[in-house]
């Protein structure tokens, strides 16, 4: 078979893809798509969602948006069939496009998004950083869970 060998895993139906680089190419793809759709979003809908002179509002955005994307993130490493040794791969490269063109919406905040209060760039760029620590952290407690499940009992 060209483009990816497979290999039957010992006693399953499942297969392990050996080769990485599509997968890790379509993260990145998913991660442009969700730039995209938030930047759109924002657009949007920002106006009610980025209030920065309401504190309560903004660390419960901030709370739904980390646990969100703990939650999503690992079931997209699983909806793309990624050995979970690749999570943390995966993760940097669904965050790169937020790491890359958001600087700009923050650094150009009135212009990329009229509909919101200029004064609301600071609750974007800690909104972000919110998001990208639920990736980060949902990864980690999605691969040191199952390492867990898998060691040995201990005696």
């Amino acid at each position: 078979m060209r483009g990816a060998a497979l290999l039957s895993l010992t006693g399953s139906n499942r297969y392990l893809n050996m080769n990485p680089r599509s997968d890790m190419r379509r993260a990145l793809v998913y991660g442009f798509a969700l730039w995209a759709i938030g930047t759109v979003g924002l657009r949007l809908a920002g106006g009610r969602l980025l209030l920065p002179h309401q504190p309560a509002r903004t660390i419960s955005l901030y709370a739904a948006s980390f646990a969100l994307m703990a939650w999503v993130i690992p079931r997209i490493c699983l909806g793309l069939r990624l050995e979970r040794g690749l999570w943390f791969q995966a993760a940097a490269l669904l965050m790169l496009p937020t790491f890359l063109l958001d600087p700009f919406s923050a650094a150009f905040f009135p212009s990329v998004f009229p509909n919101i209060d200029a004064g609301a760039a600071g609750v974007f760029g800690g909104w972000l950083l919110m998001c990208c620590a639920g990736i980060v952290a949902g990864v980690w407690i999605a691969t040191t869970r199952d390492l867990r499940a898998d060691a040995p009992a201990a005696k």
